[in-house]
């Protein structure tokens, strides 16, 4: 669980932060095209950096401390767990 920024540990004003400085970096910017049941498209954009920062961090702490045979596992079988 991330809990601090800079020494401040308010989740509210760590996703605040991480959304900041994402968003000065160019970070996560997600452009994308959906179906609906009814085969109508639409499009649309999200940013969701604190998301994708937490989300890398997370992917760099699991190659820290996870063994290869248990990373490798994870992730054949995430995408089975997403459906």
């Amino acid at each position: 669980m991330p809990v601090a920024i800079k020494g401040k540990i308010d989740p509210v004003r760590l996703v605040e932060t991480l959304n900041t400085l994402g968003g000065k970096h160019g970070i996560g910017r997600v452009d994308m095209v959906e179906k609906s049941p009814g085969g109508n498209e639409s499009r649309g954009s999200m940013k969701p950096r604190a998301q994708t920062l937490l989300y890398a961090a997370h992917r760099e702490l699991e190659a820290l401390v996870l063994d290869r045979d248990t990373l490798h596992a994870k992730m054949v079988l995430a995408p089975k767990w997403r459906r």
